[in-house]
């Protein structure tokens, strides 16, 4: 998981370089790549048969949703000197 999220962040700033002026779209595409690229994880892990499913679920979306509390943070403190 934590190759993804590395390569999706070199992407990010790949595109950030091309394309400055689609900050936003880049931003949320970022976003939605992290949380497919988690489902992938979790169908991974969930497929060979694993005892407490709903446990390991809970805990990881809980972990993910204050990953993504921080990322919705950063990106709006990126995004208010962009709009002044």
């Amino acid at each position: 998981m934590l190759i993804v999220s590395f390569l999706i962040s070199l992407l990010n700033g790949f595109l950030l370089k091309s394309f400055a002026e689609n900050f936003f779209n880049i931003m949320v595409l970022a976003m939605i790549l992290r949380f497919i690229a988690s489902l992938v994880f979790i169908g991974i892990e969930v497929w060979p048969g694993m005892e407490n499913i709903i446990l390991f679920i809970a805990d990881f979306f809980i972990i993910f949703l204050f990953y993504l509390v921080f990322d919705i943070y950063a990106f709006l403190a990126n995004l208010r000197p962009i709009s002044k």
